[in-house]
């Protein structure tokens, strides 16, 4: 899924409406957290100066004119009253590009695999690995690939587009996804549950042994570790990783742009807004290690 080249930022002045002042090379859109090499990013608000000086991955950056002073001299740069706007508007005209973002190929189905009927599996842009059960009524997007031994129960949507939006001439504009879902081994995907495509390069990420309950939303670009369990009706916002090993409770809320480490626990009906370490555990509004809300659980429960 990795883009196919790369472009010079003066080719898309005209079409993104920016003033390039220091045309260079990069090879996709991206944001500050989105870990691709060769970025092209946005930078409206001066506070992530900082960040963007010390991340090697960007090559070019769409600055607006209060922004641009904070832009390093050796990155590429180009102007504009709305860069999040222009950078939309670059990642539309290569999604139009054939070949750039994705290289397409007929669909394939392993060896052992079931499809119920009713399920909807696009013909070109996905795999499916072997052994894998496909219930009613799934819907599977294209650029999407499945690993072996992967179950989707009953109305589960993967792959498609999500709630990446940019006010375009006033009005609400969806950013094109094109990275795709990736479905590692033995994942299992439960009924009704989506699972959006990735926005840029990058695909969103189930990893091996790694279960999605029913109704839970996984957002675009987002990854969900090994082993983790993202219980029913949870939610996780765009561009968020989580570690291995990791429990989303039911009803939970976890923000975008965050990081969760191995083994971290957001329990039920949560709304996570911060970065947590491994092994931390976010209860009642507060963040504590694990063994701590092991004993405050055991002395509410009466128990030694």
């Amino acid at each position: 899924m990795s883009p196919d080249g790369d472009c010079l930022l003066s080719e898309f002045s005209a079409v993104a409406r920016m003033d390039v002042r220091r045309d260079g090379r990069f090879r996709c859109p991206g944001y500050l957290n989105s870990r691709l090499v060769g970025m092209l990013v946005p930078l409206h608000d001066p506070a992530y100066g900082a960040a963007l000086a010390m991340d090697a991955a960007v090559a070019a950056v769409i600055a607006s004119p209060e922004t641009a002073p904070l832009v390093p001299a050796h990155l590429a740069l180009a102007v504009s009253p709305a860069p999040r706007v222009a950078m939309l508007l670059v990642h539309r005209a290569l999604a139009d590009r054939e070949g750039y973002y994705w290289r397409t190929f007929p669909g394939e189905v392993g060896a052992g695999t079931v499809i119920a009927a009713g399920a909807v599996v696009a013909d070109r842009d996905v795999r499916i690995g072997r052994d894998c059960l496909i219930e009613a009524n799934v819907t599977i997007h294209p650029r999407t690939i499945i690993g072996d031994g992967v179950t989707i129960r009953a109305g589960a949507v993967i792959g498609t587009t999500g709630f990446e939006i940019a006010s375009l001439d006033g009005q609400p504009t969806v950013f094109p996804h094109v990275g795709g879902v990736e479905l590692a081994d033995r994942v299992e995907i439960q009924a009704n549950a989506v699972v959006e495509a990735g926005v840029f390069a990058r695909p969103t990420r189930v990893h091996s042994d790694a279960k999605v309950g029913a109704r839970a939303v996984l957002s675009h670009s987002s990854e969900l570790g090994a082993r983790s369990l993202l219980a029913s009706g949870a939610l996780v916002c765009g561009s968020t990783v989580i570690g291995d090993d990791a429990w989303i409770g039911p009803g939970a809320v976890v923000g975008n742009s965050l990081r969760l480490g191995n083994g971290v626990v957001v329990t039920m009906g949560q709304q996570l807004t911060s970065h947590l370490a491994d092994g931390m555990v976010a209860y009642g509004g507060k963040v504590m290690v694990k063994d701590k809300f092991a004993a405050l659980r055991r002395l509410a429960l009466g128990r030694p």
